[in-house]
C-alpha cells in the first residue's frame, strides 16, 4: 500500500514536471510566433558611409530584424548597430555564427559591434536564438 502511494506521487510530480516544461516552451515559442517582422523579406538597404571611409550598418531589432537584406561596402571597417526598439523575444539573443559573435541585446537602446572590414563576396548573416528571424549583410 504504501508502495503505491510512492509510485503514484513519483507519477504525479513527473506529470507536474512536464506540463510545466511544455508551457515554458510554448511561452517562448509563442513570444517569437506572434511577434510579426518588421520588415519583409525582400526589403533592402544600404550601408551609411560616414567620415573617414568607415561604415555604419543600423539594423532595429522589434518582432524580427529590419532591413533583412543590407549592402555594404567591402574592405572598410564597419560596425554593426543594433538599435533596439521594444524588442522582447527570441531577437534580443543575437548571434553572428561566422565571427563567433553571440550576445544579448537589450529591449531599447543601441549596440555597436565591431565587424571589422569584410572582403568583397562576404555575406554575414545576423539570426536570433531560434533561427526564426535573421538578416544578411552582403559585403560588395
Amino acid at each position: 500500500m504504501k508502495k503505491n502511494i510512492i509510485n503514484h506521487l513519483k507519477i504525479l510530480f513527473i506529470v507536474i514536471a512536464l506540463l510545466v516544461a511544455i508551457i515554458s516552451i510554448v511561452f517562448v515559442l509563442s513570444s517569437c510566433k506572434n511577434s510579426s517582422p518588421v520588415a519583409s523579406k525582400t526589403e533592402n538597404s544600404s550601408a551609411s558611409i560616414s567620415s573617414g571611409d568607415s561604415q555604419i550598418i543600423e539594423v532595429t531589432v522589434r518582432g524580427g530584424y529590419s532591413p533583412r537584406r543590407i549592402d555594404a561596402k567591402a574592405g572598410v571597417p564597419t560596425i554593426l548597430r543594433m538599435v533596439s526598439d521594444g524588442a522582447y523575444g527570441c531577437e534580443t539573443a543575437f548571434y553572428i555564427p561566422k565571427l563567433g559573435i553571440s550576445m544579448m541585446l537589450p529591449s531599447s537602446g543601441n549596440t555597436d559591434i565591431d565587424l571589422g572590414s569584410q572582403d568583397k563576396g562576404t555575406k554575414l548573416t545576423g539570426v536570433c536564438s531560434m533561427g526564426m528571424y535573421s538578416f544578411v549583410i552582403n559585403f560588395n
